[in-house]
């Protein structure tokens, strides 16, 4: 399937397994050139040896709940891959309770998308074909399944209004800014795989 992403250069982050990794691959076979990030350095050097074996790929180990280094890293990866059409913004904390949950969740849930669309912006706005994609979750609009979901579905409500309202806001510009929704996905130590072995 040819879906005109040849030559588009793409950042994906979380990309080292799960969605992220799915994206990733899916980019690259329609021959897209990748930035991709994750907390983990070694799962992500997998990722890039695997992924670049057919196309170009730059990668860094970001925890993108540190904000600084998530704007270093779009700007480190525009320039790499020369410049950005496409930012898919899939990291999460996902589920866990208390507190300290719910920290972690509006940090990367919520303002890692804050600061992933205002530090790609600038480099977007020299794409004809600029988009932003936040993977967000069933969850957002509905009570999780998940036993320990803590601030996962109320920060991914959140992120949606600020989709909402970046797309409104940015589609004049030309930067289509988009969410998908997807619900529980099974993937090697996902948290459905975790529940599974308690």
């Amino acid at each position: 399937m040819d879906l005109g992403l040849t030559g588009k250069k793409a950042i994906v982050s979380g990309a080292s397994r799960g969605i992220g990794r799915a994206i990733a691959q899916a980019l690259a076979d329609e021959g897209a050139s990748l930035a991709i990030c994750a907390r983990g350095a070694e799962k992500l050097d997998v990722a890039a040896a695997e992924l670049g074996a057919t196309t170009k790929v730059f990668h860094q180990a970001v925890d993108v709940a540190d904000h600084d280094a998530l704007r270093a890293f779009v700007d480190a990866s525009a320039e790499a891959l020369g410049g950005l059409d496409i930012v898919v913004v899939n990291a999460s904390a996902s589920s866990g309770r208390g507190h300290d949950s719910w920290v972690r969740n509006f940090d990367i849930d919520l303002m890692s998308l804050v600061y992933f669309i205002e530090s790609a912006v600038p480099h977007l706005e020299n794409s004809d074909s600029a988009a932003i994609v936040d993977i967000a979750t069933t969850s957002a609009i509905e009570a999780g399944v998940l036993r320990t979901n803590g601030g996962y579905g109320a920060l991914k409500a959140a992120a949606l209004q600020h989709v909402s309202s970046q797309a409104r806001a940015l589609g004049p510009q030309g930067i289509r800014v988009n969410a998908v929704s997807p619900g529980p996905t099974y993937f090697k130590d996902g948290d459905w795989q975790t529940m599974e072995e308690q």
